[in-house]
């Protein structure tokens, strides 16, 4: 783990931006209790496992929402511009764990027409604090989806050319061209600049340029290049043109959707999920409840009033292995920390208050006052 500000996680004395940079498991402190350790393993595996299906599910039924709906002329978002909520959906697409949701309506048609062997349940009931495991793996996911349609653009484009102009040499060659060397990069590149005229090239290499520049939305004279601004719903209509030409010619097709499976080492565990995860590991005992000095009036009962005496001086004196003899170090000093902040909650060193204005819950306690930190730099 790194801090914006270099310093080490284990003296945690103000808020830190953190980012896990490495292996959870190399990361665990090395004295952590086993309890606590199995905690954190056991969470990121059950994620890993909900992650890997989940992630699976949704790109496979995205691809075949592509299919459907370019070759049915039905409307597509632009996913470039959709939130992250979207994609979050697609990845509880159709799951009866999180209540059948669908990114659109249209989603649900593709569902349903494939739900047979997609299915709608994965099996695993959701750890705790897995949403927010879940909306970093949208990110991914969405991630993956854009970079698929635009890096490689040219090479895809390069490659179904030189598979074009293999499959129609006859034609180079009825046109009277001898040079058939390098005629699939000659293609390309006059395609890219708009140069495949009726006097230079083969009817089918004009019309093979015109369908792509047509798909491309591109102008007249326009020259095509690598880094053009192109939208996404026009890269993947020609994603799936070149898919169809690539089957016409029996070549290796294109994979439209990134159908990925998922490791540990693409969980991500946000600062936030760490602090709650650690709560939940290493939850301090709960504090005495501190009453005021009992009296004659709260005790008439001179007996009463004794023991109740002895009882409250308990309360007054500082955790340690006597008082509490079942805690361990680590707990009796969380015990310490607390019950100072118990003391302090009025602001003023030593006024007893009643238990109901004491910081109890996470939110309420600062990190540093638990005094504990699971990860080691």
């Amino acid at each position: 783990m790194k801090c914006e500000d270099g310093g080490s996680l284990g003296h945690w004395e103000r808020t830190h931006t953190c980012v896990v940079k490495k292996c959870l498991l190399k990361a665990l402190a090395s004295d952590l209790p086993e309890h606590g350790r199995r905690l954190f393993i056991d969470f990121v595996d059950q994620s890993t496992e909900m992650l890997s299906r989940m992630t699976r599910r949704a790109s496979m039924l995205l691809l075949y929402h592509i299919v459907r709906c370019t070759e049915q002329d039905l409307w597509l978002p632009e996913f470039e511009k959709v939130g992250d909520g979207y994609w979050k959906q697609w990845l509880r697409v159709g799951l009866v764990e999180f209540g059948r949701e669908f990114p659109t309506p249209d989603v649900a048609v593709s569902f349903e027409e494939v739900r047979e062997w997609l299915g709608d349940t994965i099996g695993i009931t959701p750890p705790k604090y897995f949403d927010r495991v879940l909306g970093h793996a949208a990110i991914s996911l969405k991630t993956a989806f854009l970079n698929n349609q635009n890096v490689h653009f040219f090479a895809k484009l390069g490659r179904l050319c030189r598979a074009f102009a293999r499959a129609n040499l006859h034609e180079i060659a009825q046109f009277g061209n001898q040079q058939t060397k390098g005629i699939g990069y000659k293609l390309f590149e006059a395609l890219r600049k708009d140069e495949v005229v009726a006097d230079a090239w083969p009817s089918s290499f004009i019309s093979f340029s015109a369908n792509v520049r047509r798909i491309l939305k591109l102008g007249k004279g326009v020259v095509l290049y690598e880094d053009m601004k192109i939208d996404t719903g026009a890269r993947m209509a020609l994603h799936w043109w070149m898919q169809q030409r690539f089957a016409e010619m029996g070549q290796r097709k294109l994979m439209l959707s990134p159908v990925m499976s998922v490791s540990r080492m693409h969980v991500r565990l946000d600062a936030t999920t760490l602090y709650l995860l650690s709560w939940q590991a290493f939850a301090p005992p709960p504090l005495p409840v501190i009453e005021e000095h009992p009296t004659k009036t709260s005790h008439p009962d001179p007996d009463q009033l004794k023991a109740a005496e002895e009882e409250w001086k308990a309360t007054r004196k500082k955790p340690n292995k006597k008082t509490h003899p079942d805690l361990s170090e680590r707990q009796l000093r969380q015990l310490r920390q607390l019950r100072q902040l118990r003391q302090l909650s009025s602001g003023f060193r030593g006024i007893r208050v009643g238990p109901d204005r004491y910081p109890s819950d996470i939110q309420q306690v600062p990190w540093r006052s638990r005094g504990v930190c699971p990860i080691s730099v």
